[in-house]
C-alpha cells in the first residue's frame, strides 16, 4: 500500500521475505505471505513480531503457504486512530485481516497471545479454519490463577507499564531469558529492539500484561464459544522449559481440544519457534503427514 514500506533496519538476510502491508480501519498491518500449499496462519505474542517465525517460515514455505502477521504496535504494524491495543482490538483486527485477504482452509499456528486471538477469529469465521496448532498458549480467563494475577497486576499497573515503555523491559530481558536452547545474536535482538525503539512503540507490549486478567470478558466469551472449534484436528506443540506456560496449561489445552496430538519439545524455552525452529517445523510436518495418511480433515 502507498506510504507503508519496510524500514532499512530489517536485514534481508535475516528476514528474507517480502513485506506486505494492508490498511484496516486506519491500522497499517504488516505481514509476510510465503510459499504455495495449505495455509499456516502464524500469530505471534508479546513482545515479538512475525520475525520470531522466520526460521519456521524458511523451513516450511516449500510445502505450505506461510502467512505471518504483525499485530498493531508490534513489528512493522501500526494502530489507527482510536486503536486501544487491548485483547479485543487485536482479535477483531485479525478477523478484518482474514476478511480482507479472503483466505480459507486455514491452519492456525497460535503462540502466546496469538492463541486466543486466533481462536477468537476461528470462532467468528469457522468456515475459514480447518486445523489448529497451539504452542505455549491458553484459551480461558486467568483470573484467580495466582502467578498470572501477580504478573498481570504487577506489569499491568502504571509502574509496570512504565518499566516496559521506558526501559523496554520485555524485549531486553524477557526475550533473551525465555530462550533456553540458544542465545540470540546481537543482530536478532536488534530486530526486536528496533521494532520497539521508542516509548510510543512499546505501548502495545505494555498494554497486554494487564489484559491477562483485565480482559476477563473477552476470555469468558472465548471459552463459551470454544464448541465451534474444539473438535478441529489440533497439534499442541509444547516447550517444557517455559516458566510461564507450564504443564498445567498444556493439560488444560489437551482436555479442551480432544482431537489433539501433543509434541513436547524438551529443554526449549517459551519462544519455541525461535528457540527450536527445526523441531517446531518438523512437529508440524509430521502431524500433517499423519492426518493426511488417516484421511482426517
Amino acid at each position: 500500500m502507498i506510504g507503508a514500506r519496510r524500514p532499512a533496519w530489517v536485514d534481508d538476510d535475516l528476514f528474507p521475505f517480502e513485506s506486505r502491508f494492508v490498511e484496516l480501519d486506519g491500522a497499517v498491518v504488516h505481514y509476510v505471505d510465503e510459499g504455495p500449499g495449505p495455509i499456516l496462519l502464524m500469530l505471534h505474542g508479546n513482545p515479538v513480531w512475525s520475525f520470531v517465525y522466520r526460521d519456521v517460515i524458511a523451513a516450511l514455505r516449500d510445502r505450505f503457504r506461510c502467512i505471518a502477521v504483525d499485530f498493531p504496535g508490534f513489528g512493522l504494524s501500526t494502530g489507527g486512530p482510536g486503536y486501544r491495543y487491548r485483547a479485543q482490538d487485536h482479535a477483531d483486527l485479525l478477523v478484518s485481516f482474514l476478511d480482507r485477504l479472503d483466505i480459507a482452509g486455514l491452519t492456525l499456528v497460535g503462540h502466546n497471545w496469538g492463541g486466543p486471538f486466533g481462536l477468537y477469529a476461528a470462532q467468528q469465521r469457522p468456515e475459514r479454519f480447518e486445523r489448529l496448532v497451539l504452542a505455549n498458549t491458553w484459551a480461558w480467563p486467568l483470573n484467580g490463577d495466582l502467578s498470572s494475577e501477580v504478573f498481570s497486576r504487577g506489569m499491568g499497573n502504571p509502574i509496570g507499564r512504565a518499566l516496559t515503555t521506558r526501559l523496554n523491559l520485555l524485549v531486553n530481558y524477557f526475550i533473551p531469558s525465555a530462550h533456553k536452547r540458544r542465545k540470540l545474536s546481537d543482530a536478532e535482538m536488534g530486530h526486536y529492539r528496533q521494532a520497539a525503539l521508542t516509548p510510543e512503540r512499546r505501548h502495545a507490549a505494555a498494554m497486554l500484561p494487564g489484559e491477562l486478567v483485565g480482559a476477563r470478558e473477552f476470555f469468558t466469551s472465548l471459552v463459551d464459544r470454544l464448541g465451534t472449534v474444539d473438535k478441529l484436528p489440533t497439534l499442541i506443540v509444547w516447550a517444557d522449559t517455559d516458566p510461564i506456560f507450564t504443564a498445567k496449561y498444556r493439560k488444560r489445552l489437551e482436555a479442551t481440544f480432544p482431537n489433539h496430538t501433543t509434541t513436547v519439545l524438551h529443554g526449549v524455552g517459551h519462544f519455541l519457534q525461535s528457540d527450536a525452529p527445526a523441531e517446531f517445523s518438523e512437529a508440524i510436518e509430521a502431524w500433517w503427514a499423519d492426518l493426511d495418511d488417516s484421511g482426517a480433515h
